[in-house]
């Protein structure tokens, strides 16, 4: 049976699918929204965070630099399942969210990690290395508080440790990211 979305917002949508299992139909419902990008810059034994006031959560949070790939579920929809207009929009949205909240023109980059978020909810989140970019003034978008801080090696660990930086998938991924570097 295809998929069909019995919910959508502007964000999120909410899908479900008919499977066979073991002889039995079975129902299985997905959280769905566009898949985000978040940006790895170092140089000299140091990471580029950003100290970000989070509405949601009415206080400052340090972060990887990054956003969605596209900003509504209708934009996602249409290039879903098609790799090659999703990867441009991922390549995109990483271009984008570094001149945006850190001010960076990145020449080359490198897919450190996709996170999945899960089996009943599909949020991917692309994590992007670089080490070749130029540096000038962010310009955040409307409404978002954003400042950008070159963090030691050794802090962004602790940081990621004691939940600083809240997110957790971005957490451990930056950790993986330092432990090779």
């Amino acid at each position: 049976m295809p998929r069909e979305f019995v919910y959508r917002g502007r964000i999120i949508g909410v899908e479900v699918e008919t499977k066979e299992v073991k002889g039995k139909n079975m129902t299985f419902e997905k959280a769905v929204r566009s898949p985000g990008v978040r940006i790895i810059p170092y140089k000299e034994e140091k990471v580029l965070l950003t100290k970000e006031f989070r509405y949601e959560l009415n206080d400052w949070d340090y972060r990887l630099a990054g956003g969605k790939v596209v900003d509504t579920l209708e934009e996602y929809l249409p290039i879903r399942e098609d790799e090659n207009k999703l990867n441009d929009a991922i390549y995109t949205a990483v271009q984008r969210e570094g001149k945006e909240e850190l001010g960076l023109g990145i020449n080359s980059m490198k897919l450190f990690k996709k996170s999945t978020c899960g089996a009943t909810v599909e949020w991917d989140l692309y994590y992007f290395s670089t080490n070749d970019f130029v540096e000038n003034e962010n310009n955040p978008d409307e409404g978002e508080q954003i400042e950008k801080l070159w963090i030691s090696k050794e802090e962004a660990i602790e940081m990621c440790k004691d939940g600083r930086i809240s997110e957790e998938r971005s957490a451990v991924v930056l950790l993986n990211f330092l432990s090779q570097h």
